[in-house]
């Protein structure tokens, strides 16, 4: 059948809810679970690759798709929905953080306890800018991870440094990543822990 034909084509499964927002909750709430429980130690989680022509007109004042949005040629209106699907995203984020950090796990919370890296592929969508991206490393209270600071690393440095820099800390046993490292990331971890 084709799609004009079968309007429960482009519908979820059975028991995946059919709003974006309520699966976006329902998929993090089940990575916290796994967390929480020891099912994992690591998980990741995205949304929808860079060209997936999501739709977020579920937000109000937002009629195109993502990926069109974010290419966005300085059209304030264009703007303004990528800053509203943008803000969305840190929302979901921020609930995610805020469930973590509900769970006691008696010495700290699972947020104490966890590293969470919040980010995109892109810096800029509109020009395919990849970067100097801005990451987001949230949790890890006892983990020695300094909070409550910005590091700006020399340009040119690759992310698979962070990504080398957190694999030591979990005792990965690593001096590359990915062979595209050239170092780690100084400042992250307090130098006692």
């Amino acid at each position: 059948m084709e799609a004009a034909a079968n309007p429960r084509k482009n519908r979820p499964p059975a028991g995946i809810p059919l709003e974006k927002d309520q699966h976006m909750r329902l998929m993090l709430d089940l990575l916290v679970l796994a967390l929480q429980t020891d099912t994992t130690r690591v998980a990741t989680f995205m949304s929808a690759h860079g060209f997936s022509r999501q739709n977020f007109t579920f937000l109000d004042g937002v009629k195109n798709d993502h990926h069109g949005m974010s290419h966005h040629k300085n059209q304030q209106s264009l703007v303004d929905e990528y800053t509203t699907v943008s803000r969305w995203y840190a929302k979901q984020a921020a609930y995610l953080l805020e469930k973590m950090r509900g769970i006691d796990e008696g010495e700290g919370s699972l947020l104490d306890n966890s590293l969470v890296l919040y980010g995109s592929e892109m810096k800029d969508g509109n020009g395919h800018v990849k970067n100097d991206l801005p990451l987001i490393l949230c949790g890890g209270g006892r983990l020695g991870l300094e909070t409550g600071q910005h590091l700006r690393a020399e340009k040119g440095t690759p992310l698979a440094n962070l990504h080398l820099t957190l694999a030591q800390r979990f005792g990965a046993g690593m001096d590359q990543f990915n062979a595209a490292s050239t170092g780690i990331v100084p400042g992250l971890f307090s130098a006692s822990s």
